[in-house]
Formats: C-alpha cells, sequence, structure tokens
C-alpha cells in the first residue's frame, strides 16, 4: 500500500470515527434528558420493565395494561383510542362512528375498547381542561370502575371542565370521594398517556386510532376514519384469527 492510501485509509478511519463518537455523543444527550425529563422511564428502567421499554421505543405500540376497556375481555381485537373530551374531532368520532362500532363489534363481543387521553405534557404542567378530563376520568374508575365509561361518554356532552364535579356527583360519586383522590392520585393514566402521545407524535386536535390483537399489531387510523374504514380494519384483524 502507498503512503497516499495510507493517509487516504487514516483519514477515512478518523471521520469514521468521529462520526460513530457524534452519534454516541447525541444519542446519550437524548436518553439522558429524557430520562431526567420522564418520570415513568424511570420507574420503567428501575423495575425492568422490559416489555414497557421494547413497546415505548422500538414499537411504538401504546400500553394497555391494567386499564378500563369497554366490551368483552374474550375479545381478541383490541380498539385503542386516542381521544380529547373537549375537542370537536373527538366528540364527532364519538357521536357518529363509535354507536356503530359499538353495535356490530363491542356488543357482540368481537371487540373491546381502550380509552387514552391524548395529552401533552403541558397539559399536566399547567393543569389544562384536557388534563382536568382526564384526571377526573381517572378518579371515576379508581373510586368505581363500572361507573367509568358511561362518566367518560357523558363527558363529552359537557360545554366545559366545571361542569366535571356535576357529572362524576350524577353517576353517584360524592364530591368528598373525587376530592379525596384529586389530592392523592399520582395520576398515572395521565402520565403515560401524556408520555406516549408525545413519543409517538398525536397531538389532541384529532383522534387517533389503533386497531390490533390483543394490544399490538395495530393498525392506525389518523383522524376520523369512516364507519367503512374502521370496519375494513377491524374485520382484517378478525379474519387474521379466524373469526
Amino acid at each position: 500500500m502507498s503512503s497516499k492510501q495510507q493517509s487516504i485509509k487514516i483519514i477515512v478511519i478518523g471521520l469514521f470515527t468521529a462520526v460513530l463518537v457524534c452519534l454516541s455523543a447525541s444519542a446519550y444527550y437524548v436518553y439522558k434528558k429524557e430520562y431526567s425529563d420522564n418520570d415513568l422511564i424511570k420507574g420503567k428502567l428501575a423495575s425492568m420493565d422490559a416489555k414497557y421499554l421494547y413497546d415505548y421505543y422500538i414499537t411504538s405500540t401504546p400500553s394497555i395494561e391494567g386499564r378500563h376497556y369497554y366490551g368483552s375481555q374474550n375479545a381478541s381485537v383490541t380498539i385503542i383510542a386516542f381521544l380529547d373530551a373537549s375537542s370537536k374531532s373527538s366528540k364527532e368520532f364519538v357521536f357518529n362512528i363509535l354507536p356503530m362500532v359499538e353495535k356490530e363489534f363491542i356488543a357482540t363481543g368481537k371487540a373491546r375498547l381502550y380509552i387514552k387521553h391524548s395529552l401533552s405534557k403541558q397539559d399536566i404542567v399547567e393543569k389544562s381542561d384536557e388534563f382536568k378530563y382526564a384526571l377526573y376520568a381517572t378518579c371515576v374508575g379508581e373510586i368505581n370502575g363500572e361507573k367509568y365509561h358511561p362518566f367518560y361518554f357523558g363527558m363529552f356532552n359537557l360545554s366545559g371542565a366545571e361542569e366535571l364535579l356535576l357529572l362524576a356527583e350524577r353517576h353517584g360519586i360524592s364530591k368528598k370521594s373525587m376530592d379525596t383522590c384529586m389530592k392523592e392520585a399520582d395520576i398515572p393514566e395521565a402520565k403515560i398517556d401524556a408520555y406516549e402521545a408525545n413519543k409517538f407524535g398525536i397531538s389532541g386536535i384529532k383522534p387517533v386510532i389503533y386497531i390490533g390483537l390483543n394490544g399490538r399489531a395495530n393498525t392506525i387510523l389518523y383522524g376520523i376514519p369512516s364507519y367503512k374504514k374502521f370496519k375494513q380494519a377491524l374485520t382484517g384483524q378478525l379474519y387474521s384469527i379466524g373469526e
């Protein structure tokens, strides 16, 4: 090898090494920043929850572990809906699309629905109306799980967050119970949903729907899908398991 070739080789190796160092430093910076800002990930790392971390970082799969669901526990097809009860587009989905899905797929035991709150981390910091909707729903679910979905869907008929307590009382949840929960709750659902929405690029402007099998292998629908498109995604998952 000539001296010129050796020089070129050294330069190439040097450049390659520099790129690797820069990439490593960048990855470390991003990881360190997210770790320091994200107490959810801190907890998952501390508990060595490899499945959640894999879904969060690699497959972008929303977590439904321990969440209330609407429908039969035996239904293999899952609908995971990121919704915002104060959003016009989410209201349109709940009022116009979901009733047909409920009649044909949920009530018949073919699918079950999980609600995720479409929040940003800023919503939690500022205690926005969107955050209040999520926190009230979480507390109602903790106090009486059977009231979770009736209360949640009732929120879409409210004109503002100031009516949340009255709605809870109409569902048999006392002000005292709500006050206790609101003071003591560490809002795990809201935090998980906010971090996932941020990581997966979900905003509260439009619904984002994941249709899969037991929460995985999801088809993702953005915005307000037509019922035909929604039905195609559901029947496709049912077909894949021979139903």
